[in-house]
């Protein structure tokens, strides 16, 4: 890899189907590749919201806007396969999608050395990327391979799948149960490449001080929606305090899950023992982890949760469901507890 100082040119990578603001394992890589000098363009999926140029300027970052727009499932895919070959052979980038004064072919026809793309759905949603010349790397994260291939509601993505890790040059997975979900949807294995999520431990520093007096604060972090099955959570809350736990459930974050969670913490006679604060900004996160006593994570999917790392950086003792690779993240009896998936006497009991 070249840097900035050395004589050797930098190495030119391209980033497909971003939107602002980035997720913050996204911004951390990015902001990682450009400050070790890689010469880096992050292309949109949007031109509603742009980077601040102060931020794009400081890291030598170039954005585009609207390279990858937002689509409903590609019928190129299913056409392409109806023809008898295969997507790569079938769709080049030739439809050109104009964005920031530049057509899409333009900007996928430059010299890249890597173009990395980090959500296995733009690729599914735009087949004609699999043909791009430069080496393509992709990443395999949570519900896009252990979910999405079995939604009846996403025909032919399991197949395209198939397509897009035959295109690709490495494909990178976020714990080893990701690779063996990946191979099982025909990953070659020799592709995979396992790099677990990390966080930056001076972010997220252990409490210096001693708890408030009080209730036990219980946090959990992440989107509302099904995936996380924040409900089993709230029904080993109720257990927990019923089996006499002095409890209070704070809960980050916004989905679509909210109004029928907020019902469930009516129902549960909970209201004075779960909070629902809406989304917090990353500094704002950092704050209400050190405040907190135990972390929460009950996903009934999961890659490995960089909400539970952030805890554990924080010196958190964490309950977690055994989904995905979190087993490989949390030791079961020394950073917390690993309990089965959806088993809320275990939760419960984990919690107490």
């Amino acid at each position: 890899m070249g840097h900035s100082d050395s004589p050797n040119p930098p190495l030119r990578v391209l980033v497909l189907g971003v939107s602002w603001p980035l997720e913050t394992f996204v911004e951390r890589l990015v902001v990682g590749l450009a400050d070790a000098g890689v010469e880096l363009t992050l292309a949109s999926m949007s031109s509603f919201v742009r980077p601040p140029r102060d931020w794009t300027a400081r890291h030598r970052i170039r954005w585009v806007d609207d390279a990858v727009p937002r689509t409903s499932r590609s019928v190129a895919r299913v056409t392409a396969r109806r023809a008898g070959g295969s997507v790569a052979q079938a769709l080049r980038p030739a439809r050109i999608l104009r964005g920031n004064g530049r057509s899409r072919e333009a900007l996928l026809s430059e010299p890249w050395d890597v173009v990395y793309v980090p959500w296995l759905s733009v690729l599914v949603d735009h087949p004609d990327l699999l043909a791009m010349a430069a080496p393509l790397v992709t990443s395999c994260r949570g519900t896009l391979v252990t979910i999405a291939p079995w939604d009846p509601s996403r025909l032919g993505f399991r197949e395209a799948l198939a397509d897009l890790f035959a295109a690709s040059a490495l494909v990178h997975c976020v714990s080893d149960a990701i690779v063996s979900d990946a191979i099982e949807l025909d990953m070659a294995p020799a592709k995979a490449r396992v790099i677990r999520p990390a966080v930056d431990p001076a972010s997220f520093r252990p409490r210096t001080v001693g708890g408030a007096d009080g209730p036990i604060n219980v946090i959990g972090v992440g989107t509302l929606n099904w995936t996380k099955d924040y409900e089993h959570a709230l029904v080993a809350i109720r257990r927990a305090v019923d089996a006499g736990a002095d409890l209070l459930f704070d809960l980050i974050g916004d989905g679509p899950d909210r109004p029928h969670l907020r019902f469930t913490i009516d129902d549960l006679g909970l209201g004075d023992r779960v909070r629902l604060l809406g989304r917090r900004s990353p500094p704002e996160v950092a704050e209400a982890l050190q405040r907190a006593d135990i972390f929460l994570h009950t996903s009934c999917s999961e890659g490995i949760s960089n909400a539970v790392l952030e805890a554990m950086a924080t010196g958190l003792p964490v309950v977690t469901t055994d989904a995905g690779g979190m087993r490989e993240a949390v030791r079961d009896g020394v950073d917390g507890f690993v309990v089965p998936v959806r088993d809320t006497d275990a939760i419960a009991g984990a919690l107490t």
